[in-house]
């Protein structure tokens, strides 16, 4: 099972995007459809540049920072006591913020 998973990772690193905004087509057409297309049309040659420099560099600089196989830990901030009732909202409670 281990093998396999380092096989699609393997897979996922080879087939990572060149740059991330191409590789996401769904938010051009959302752009599209909530912009109007000149917006669109002058917005989309520095958003090709962002994508490729997110998935050139920040992406890169990201991993050669992060500890390899050092998975995220989850950061705790404390029980808000009022959270066992089940009226208790995070958003609404001021204990949890």
């Amino acid at each position: 099972m281990e093998s396999e998973g380092r096989e699609a990772l393997a897979r996922w690193e080879a087939e990572r995007p060149e740059n991330f905004y191409e590789a996401a087509p769904n938010l051009g057409r959302v752009l599209r459809a909530h912009l109007d297309g000149d917006v669109v049309a002058a917005l989309e040659p520095r958003l090709r540049a962002f994508g490729a420099a997110v998935a050139q560099v920040v992406e890169p600089a990201a991993q050669t920072l992060m500890p390899a196989r050092s998975p995220a830990r989850p950061v705790s901030f404390g029980r808000c006591e009022s959270m066992a009732r089940p009226t208790c909202r995070l958003v609404s409670c001021r204990r949890c913020w």
